[in-house]
């Protein structure tokens, strides 16, 4: 790969209810879920590695969800990088994430009612920059814990300040059962989710303002890889009960990103989950500065 040229990599647009693709360095996959009884299920899982992006790689992953939360998550994964460029990523990375947030909320809510979480990381050999809307999560493998790197954007675990946000922006909540939700404004339907691209449904009760963490090299030298996985992936793996070192050893086991990948997806299918599940496996050794 010629140095400096940015090469993009879409799986999402290969249709497909089973897709592992790899890249320098990552791994990616793409499993359709098996749904509920007599509902048609339809993938709203979207990805996207470019190569060779501001001085490094620049990840994506996004869960659609609602009526529209395909093409919301197909907009994102289309239009966020320019957007990024274009309120200044190279300069001011914090303030043209939050921007960038914002604009590609307004693009998605032109076009559809649906919406879209997002986990972005930018991997330099600076740092590695991690973003979340939502509840898909970004998360490192060390060599004795599975960290997350990014923080649960859910109703069900809102702190008391958090919610009387939402209530001051004019949003409401609704009960179904034991569960909360975050409540359209026609009170019909509800979002387990506070953050989110999209949702327009939901007013201003939904918010665009990510969590946005810039992680040194120097706090990652017990980390290996950095996982992106999508709620289908991740709550699916702990309704298992599957432990940090089985999920060490189906990666670290592996002779490449490829294959760790291969297998994480492998030992998902046998867990049978019921929502569309993604993920990108990323080396953190590819990537790592010689000093580290």
């Amino acid at each position: 790969m010629p140095e400096g040229i940015a090469v993009s990599h879409n799986p999402s647009t290969l249709q497909s209810d089973h897709l592992v693709t790899s890249g320098n360095g990552w791994g990616s996959f793409q499993l359709l879920g098996e749904g509920k009884p007599g509902k048609t299920i339809i993938q709203q899982d979207r990805l996207r590695v470019i190569e060779n992006w501001m001085d490094g790689t620049l990840f994506l992953l996004c869960d659609g969800h609602a009526n529209g939360g395909d093409l919301a998550a197909q907009l994102v994964i289309d239009q966020f990088p320019d957007l990024l460029l274009s309120h200044d990523f190279i300069h001011q990375r914090f303030v043209a994430t939050e921007r960038a947030c914002v604009a590609m909320d307004r693009v998605i809510e032109e076009q559809t009612d649906g919406g879209t979480t997002l986990a972005l990381v930018h991997i330099t050999q600076r740092d590695i920059f991690v973003v979340n809307l939502g509840d898909t999560r970004v998360s490192t493998l060390e060599l004795q814990r599975l960290r997350s790197c990014t923080r649960d954007h859910r109703v069900a675990s809102l702190f008391p300040e958090d919610e009387l946000k939402i209530r001051r922006r004019g949003g409401l909540f609704i009960q179904s059962g034991k569960q909360r939700f975050l409540a359209s404004l026609d009170l019909r339907s509800g979002i387990a989710i506070t953050h989110t691209l999209g949702d327009r449904r939901y007013g201003r009760g939904a918010s665009t303002f990510p969590t946005i963490v810039a992680y040194s090299w120097e706090g990652m030298t017990d980390a290996t890889h950095l996982i992106l996985w999508v709620d289908g992936v991740w709550e699916t793996f702990e309704e298992a009960i599957i432990t940090t070192s089985l999920l060490r050893y189906w990666i670290r086991s592996q002779t490449s990103v490829r294959e760790s990948t291969q297998e994480l997806s492998q030992q998902l299918v046998r867990c049978c989950p019921g929502d569309n599940a993604s993920a990108i496996v990323i080396d953190l050794d590819h990537f790592r500065p010689p000093d580290w």
